[in-house]
């Protein structure tokens, strides 16, 4: 149950970074910003048919094919 209560607390901290660093960005992004890529972004696959999947936080997928 400790590791469970400690996990949960864990989990709460990071959305709440998450949700703080998203308030504090425009809208629009006008630059490349490390800290957005950094806190949206779970992984990236690339394919061998050279497309590339994006796996967002928040389960979201987005495929770019070449």
């Amino acid at each position: 149950m400790q590791d469970e209560r400690t996990r949960r607390s864990q989990q709460d901290k990071a959305m709440a970074l998450y949700i703080r660093t998203l308030k504090k960005q425009p809208t629009v992004l006008t630059e490349w910003k490390d800290t957005i890529w950094t806190v949206m972004v779970e992984k990236v696959i690339v394919h061998r048919d050279k497309s590339i999947m994006f796996v967002f936080y928040n389960g979201s997928e987005v495929t770019v094919e070449e």
